[in-house]
């Protein structure tokens, strides 16, 4: 079941599909205590294997950890643990 909140439910194809989003606030200037949630669910057929390739991020995002924001794909069948980052 999908948690609530933004994001979609996509199903995975044979060709790339771009999906472009922005992650985190435009113009913030210091880490936040707490992370607007966005859910993408990433559908295929039973023993397919999903490739995802992250593109670009814009230059302030791109910092080590998670100051500002993140993305965590999480491939286990138990969505509750910690995923890769």
């Amino acid at each position: 079941m999908q948690p609530s909140g933004c994001g979609k439910i996509l199903t995975a194809t044979n060709s790339y599909r771009a999906l472009e989003d922005v992650v985190g606030e435009r113009g913030l200037l210091h880490g936040k205590d707490e992370f607007k949630m966005c859910n993408y669910w990433i559908k295929g057929p039973v023993g397919s294997k999903i490739e995802v390739v992250f593109v670009s991020y814009t230059d302030r995002v791109a910092t080590d950890g998670c100051r500002f924001a993140g993305v965590e794909i999480k491939a286990g069948s138990d969505k509750r643990l910690t995923g890769y980052r």
